[in-house]
């Protein structure tokens, strides 16, 4: 089912460098068949108390060109928070796959809205098992201002997956990410574990909250939240 769906979890990341924020697509999910369509609205703030005033949303829509390539674009909206413009930015990407279980991804950041600057990350995403549970994976690479005002990003993002019934899928969401100029201090490891509950076989509901477990230079003790809606089309 969550193959049709083409989702898996949604990722909140408390660190300065996050790694979903630098892929049009807010949840891991590989490429889907070809004509498949997919759109996702989602809701995230750093601090669970500070919603109103400092929330992100998104909204998400993509495509499956062939059964290699699938494109998508990504709008972040800042109309609840009180530090970012109301169309904030807009990411447009794409992924190939290379296999049944990876594929490539590229994303370029549009220097529009309140983004002054364009930004690109390169990226390949895969699949493995571990300990009988599926593993998502995928390694980027960020460049340019838009995304890294010096050097280049490298974000590690891992899910462990664990379906729990035929309605309920547990994601244990780990984004590592790192500035090659200073990576000992820039160094930032969150743990969000989230869940999908299926709402139909068209629609799932994902929620959960993030946890800054290590930072280079000060640790968030922030309690992050994030809500998505998920849809196949």
């Amino acid at each position: 089912m969550k193959k049709s769906l083409l989702l898996t979890a949604a990722v909140l990341t408390l660190g300065a460098s996050s790694a979903m924020a630098q892929h049009y697509d807010p949840f891991f999910s590989l490429n889907g068949e070809a004509g498949s369509k997919g759109a996702t609205a989602i809701l995230s703030a750093g601090d669970v108390g500070s919603i109103g005033d400092a929330g992100d949303i998104g909204l998400m829509g993509k495509t499956g060109i062939n059964e290699k390539l699938e494109v998508g674009v990504n709008i972040g909206l800042g109309v609840l928070n009180d530090g970012k413009d109301s169309f904030d930015s807009a990411l447009i990407g794409a992924k190939y796959s290379i296999g049944e279980t990876r594929a490539i991804s590229v994303n370029l950041l549009a220097p529009v809205g309140g983004a002054d600057d364009p930004g690109l990350s390169v990226g390949i995403m895969a699949v493995h098992e571990l300990a009988g549970m599926p593993l998502n994976e995928h390694l980027q690479v960020s460049f340019l201002k838009g995304f890294a005002a010096n050097g280049a990003n490298i974000d590690l993002f891992l899910e462990p997956v664990k379906e729990l019934s035929d309605k309920l899928i547990l994601y244990i969401d780990v984004p590592i990410s790192a500035n090659t100029d200073n990576f000992g201090d820039s160094l930032n490891i969150d743990i969000a574990p989230n869940i999908d509950y299926v709402l139909s076989e068209k629609a799932v509901l994902n929620v959960g909250i993030g946890l800054n477990i290590y930072n280079g230079i000060d640790r968030n003790s922030d309690i992050g939240v994030v809500a998505a809606l998920v849809a196949a089309l």
